[in-house]
């Protein structure tokens, strides 16, 4: 029997030797008996290190990566400012103190994110044919320890520096290539860092190393690795071997590739080096190999990619019997049998087709630019030009003419309610200006037809771009389709972590940490513990009081003490803070001190705004928060109120905030929560922000929308305080 076990367990795996990597562990890991923390060492340069920190203590990737992880794992950082990977550069890790250091602790997760240095010019220049043998090197010297540690090789992060320091393009073109054909070489797991950041260089504020959201965004990716759970009893080459399945190897992006000929269609899958718990795997229809990045980020993460031929069948019934057969050979073969539809193009219509015939075979859709509708791309019944001899072969595959094309319902457009039926979720990545597959006769017609069928799908648009480029450069959010879809979705919103926010001056907390904000709220708690009332959130939660009289006060003059100074009110409203930080602030000390009767919960626009957290794992993250505060103060009726309206109508967080309050209304449901929505006492009628109640940053509100907040909630506040 194949068993998903999680990374915990992989060392122990391995040396079993269920993988051709022999990585046998000690005699204790093996026994399965030791309740010792993992050991992780993070081996790096300054960005390890977490030089530039303005609150380093608490706020190095390591650092979160241990608060991520929790008890289970201890986490040490072994970062060196200036090191490089290469043994002959100007400060050689392998000869630094800091290596010893972690040779000697024997950990059982290595982590390695080194390159940045060896661009330089004075490094790379004269040195560059060593790196990879230097890397290679390095990982086998950590493998001979009496761990036999599990190896992860992060690649290094972007850099917006040139000349003959640290050449960020030397960095994207040689430094990242190396780093993958050694994580190729060596069979270690590889993480990218570079493609996520790319676009993110405000994250980088001298151009080379994070500020700590960066940070956050680095332990974030390092932990979904750590901590994946992965089957280490599949490897499908091994069962391709077994059944006597011929195929010939080859390599894709640095990754095993089998292929085969079945019935003389082209046939391919890449495996990746570890395989993902319940062997995911997506499908691509058509295209193979182009716009890549999503196919290296999911084999990162333990997936399977697959690959049938039907060209030039336009997703007729052909095509679906073709990948009937693929479908079956593969789920035999002991991938997961609902697999991810990637429709690229002219690829929707096999994937849209099959998935109708095959609704429970199907975790989830992407669709790129795809082609829903046939009679707009190639035949050219509407806005895009006819391709004539693709349309009669289309025309041909499904044996239809003309006149039948126009009254058919065999296209996508029309076979959307098994999808609907099995909650098969849909994601389309469509270019607004798409000349070819116009957007209007394709995407907004499943969009529109799905939400009528009450399917789920999101649109990701593009604006201004045209039918190429297909994809995303940085394809985290088809990713997290994909995970979620599979039930393998890491969200960041219901992991209790500390804040990496840092404010300082006046604007904010008033100066100081995070942590330091905590501990004042602690102490507030501690001396005031006959509080009735609390409002806890973040930044507009705080703003009722300001950061340092959070109390009411009952002959005070600010709306908070007019409204609440007789009742025994406290905000512990934290700037900056998501769903998260409140999970933190509940297990640690905010709520040790006090039992109050009500406690007014919003929470969520900063998980969206600053973390780009979609509004269902915000709804999550939310219910997280709901059940911590319940367990926690079993006195206490909590007033849910979601997150107040954001951005513009039609905004991708305005429709995430809609989301996440359609998602947690259905806590209302539970004892001693009632969900209240008061948006529209910060919108106008047609859906746009109230320049009364909130101001132009389209986040926070007015003084005037502190009192229609008050106003708002004052019915529910009497019921719940019993004051009626």
């Amino acid at each position: 029997m194949l068993r998903a076990i999680s990374s915990r367990c992989l060392r122990a795996a391995l040396a079993v030797g269920l993988l051709l990597l022999a990585t046998p562990l000690s005699a204790a890991a093996r026994s399965g008996l030791s309740q010792a923390p993992t050991r992780v060492a993070c081996l790096g340069d300054s960005i390890t290190y977490g030089s530039g920190l303005p609150d380093r203590e608490h706020t190095t990737y390591p650092l979160v990566l241990g608060a991520l992880l929790g008890s289970e794992y201890e986490v040490r950082n072994f970062g060196v400012s200036g090191a490089t990977l290469l043994a002959n550069g100007d400060r050689p890790y392998i000869k630094e103190k800091a290596f010893f250091d972690a040779l000697k602790w024997n950990p059982e997760v290595v982590v390695i994110f080194l390159g940045t240095n060896d661009s330089k010019h004075h490094n790379w220049g004269p040195y560059f044919s060593e790196f990879e043998d230097d890397y290679i090197a390095l990982v086998e010297r950590l493998r001979e320890l009496s761990s036999q540690p599990r190896v992860v090789i992060c690649t290094p992060v972007p850099a917006w520096t040139a000349g003959d320091g640290i050449d960020g393009t030397r960095i994207e073109k040689q430094v990242v290539p190396a780093v993958r054909r050694v994580a190729s070489k060596v069979r270690a797991e590889l993480i990218d860092l570079h493609t996520p950041f790319q676009k993110d260089a405000v994250k980088f504020p001298d151009g080379v190393h994070p500020d700590p959201h960066g940070v956050e965004a680095i332990a974030r990716r390092v932990l979904e690795t750590v901590d994946a759970d992965l089957d280490l009893g599949f490897d499908l080459e091994a069962v391709f071997t077994s059944a006597n399945q011929e195929f010939k190897k080859s390599e894709f992006q640095g990754f095993r590739q089998l292929q085969w000929d079945s019935n003389g269609v082209a046939c391919r899958v890449v495996l990746p080096r570890f395989t993902a718990a319940g062997q995911p795997w997506i499908w691509r229809a058509r295209f193979w190999g182009h716009e890549p990045q999503l196919d290296r980020a999911l084999l990162e993460r333990g997936w399977h990619v697959a690959y049938c031929e039907v060209g030039g069948l336009f997703g007729a019934s052909p095509a679906v019997d073709r990948w009937d057969d693929f479908h079956s050979f593969l789920t035999q073969m002991g991938l997961s049998s609902t697999p991810i539809l990637e429709g690229m193009s002219r690829g929707g219509l096999i994937a849209y087709n099959w998935a109708r015939k095959n609704p429970g075979k199907v975790s989830g859709i992407y669709g790129d630019n795809p082609v829903c509708d046939p009679r707009s791309w190639p035949g050219g019944a509407g806005k895009s030009e006819k391709r004539t001899a693709e349309w009669e072969q289309c025309l041909a595959a499904y044996g239809i003419s003309e006149e039948g094309a126009q009254v058919t319902t065999a296209f996508p457009v029309d076979g959307l309610a098994p999808l609907a039926k099995a909650g098969v979720p849909l994601l389309h990545v469509v270019g607004e200006a798409d000349q070819v597959v116009p957007v209007s006769e394709n995407s907004d017609v499943i969009e529109a037809r799905y939400l009528e069928l009450g399917g789920r799908i999101e649109v990701i648009r593009k604006p201004g771009l045209d039918h190429h480029p297909h994809s995303l450069p940085d394809p985290q959010p088809i990713v997290d389709f994909c995970l979620r879809a599979n039930g393998l979705h890491f969200n960041p919103c219901v992991r209790e972590q500390p804040s990496v926010e840092w404010r300082g001056g006046p604007a904010g907390w008033g100066g100081g940490t995070w942590f330091g904000q905590v501990e004042n709220l602690n102490a507030l708690g501690q001396a005031n513990t006959d509080l009735n009332i609390v409002f806890l959130g973040d930044s507009i939660t705080q703003s009722w009081t300001g950061s340092v009289d959070r109390l009411s006060h009952a002959d005070g003059e600010r709306t908070f003490d007019r409204w609440y100074g007789k009742r025994g009110a406290a905000s512990f409203g934290l700037s900056g803070d998501r769903t998260e930080h409140l999970l933190f602030r509940i297990a640690n000390g905010n709520f040790d001190a006090i039992s109050p009767k009500l406690i007014v919960l919003s929470i969520g626009v900063n998980n969206i705004n600053t973390g780009s957290d979609d509004g269902h794992s915000v709804a999550e993250g939310t219910a997280a928060v709901v059940n911590a505060l319940l367990a926690k103060e079993p006195q206490a009726e909590i007033l849910l109120l979601g997150c107040f309206p954001t951005k513009g109508r039609g905004s991708w967080a305005r429709r995430q905030s809609e989301v996440l309050h359609a998602e947690i209304s259905g806590l209302d449901e539970l004892e001693r929560v009632t969900y209240l929505d008061v948006r529209s006492a910060f919108l106008m009628p047609d859906g746009t922000l109230n320049p009364d109640t909130m101001r132009g940053d389209g986040v926070h509100i007015t003084p005037a929308g502190y009192e229609a907040w008050a106003q708002a909630i004052e019915p529910s506040v009497r019921r719940l305080l019993s004051e009626d």
